[in-house]
């Protein structure tokens, strides 16, 4: 995929954000410096990921989706479930997706998208969790377990590792 153009049904990468921004942190280099430092930790991955988040809560997906565009990702976001066909159909380097949105039958949803030739890296991140859950999830199909509340930053180090791990053959 070039860098330029986003596939259907995928945001194209945002472009590239300044830490100065605006009169405001011309004003105050503290606060320009401050987040200069936070921003360091946060250096994006060589190369954009594609990415779909299927999460419930409107809030999680905001704050994600404006942290992996200031990533420069692909990325689409769903309050509800979609069928694991069209997640593969995207062509998606992974898919973090939250229990709760797959409704009565996650495993499934889980099994059908791993029985998928080309499917993406799963990531759950949901805060429906036991450790029956996690074992089953994990012994399923999922890449990796997150449980809900989390820091979007490391989810994301989440999504770049198992991204790193598929691609590596490891």
């Amino acid at each position: 995929m070039t860098s330029g153009s986003a596939a259907p049904g995928l945001s194209a990468p945002a472009p590239s954000r300044s830490l100065n921004r605006g009169a405001a942190d011309s004003q105050d280099g503290t606060a320009a410096r401050q987040r200069a430092r936070g921003r360091a930790a946060l250096t994006p991955a060589p190369e954009a990921l594609r990415l779909a988040v299927l999460d419930r809560d409107s809030g999680f997906r905001v704050v994600l989706a404006k942290r992996i565009g200031d990533l420069g990702w692909e990325h689409r976001t769903f309050a509800r479930s979609i069928p694991p066909a069209k997640i593969v159909e995207m062509g998606l380097d992974a898919v973090v997706v939250d229990l709760e949105v797959l409704g009565r039958s996650p495993w499934s949803w889980l099994e059908r998208l791993d029985r998928a030739a080309d499917r993406p890296a799963i990531v759950v991140c949901t805060a429906a969790s036991s450790p029956d859950d996690r074992v089953r999830a994990l012994r399923l199909c999922a890449d990796d377990w997150l449980a809900k509340p989390c820091h979007p930053e490391e989810l994301i180090a989440r999504v770049e590792a198992v991204v790193r791990q598929r691609r590596s053959g490891s």
